[in-house]
């Protein structure tokens, strides 16, 4: 092994921490009632988003305070992500829908919301350098 080999090798640790984000911090404002948790996700591709958490770059979740509730979010790495933010009223851990499949349970993402399905992907879509500070505020469709 080179001696310029042996070097770049030894600074790759000191290198790989800047790589990832800085923690985001989410204020999710607007809450009807401290009831249940808040869950916040980073999707980076519409294919998980808005609701399948399990497959979200990242997630954070805390128990509900009224009127707000902040999360401290780990981001991946630096990059284009789409937020979401959701109040689980009832704590079961997914978004609550009616009969038509429209959530129940309050709802926001940094592009606003549509007021007859969910948050559109692109909409979303937020540039993550980190350390940054987004508010989030939902919305109830009931």
């Amino acid at each position: 092994m080179t001696r310029v080999t042996r070097r770049a090798l030894l600074a790759l640790p000191l290198a790989l921490p800047a790589m990832a984000a800085a923690p985001l911090t989410v204020v999710v404002t607007g809450l009807r009632a401290a009831a249940g948790q808040v869950v916040v996700a980073l999707h980076a591709t519409s294919a998980s988003f808005p609701s399948r958490f399990a497959d979200a770059a990242a997630v954070a979740r805390s128990t509900a305070t009224a009127p707000e509730t902040v999360l401290r979010l780990a981001a991946p790495a630096p990059g284009r992500y789409a937020l979401i933010a959701v109040h689980d009223e009832d704590g079961d851990g997914v978004m609550t829908k009616n009969f038509l499949g429209l959530p129940r349970e309050g709802y926001g993402a940094p592009g606003g919301v549509t007021r007859l399905g969910p948050p559109r992907f692109g909409a979303a879509l937020l540039d993550i350098a980190g350390g940054e500070t987004i508010v989030i505020p939902l919305w109830y469709p009931s």
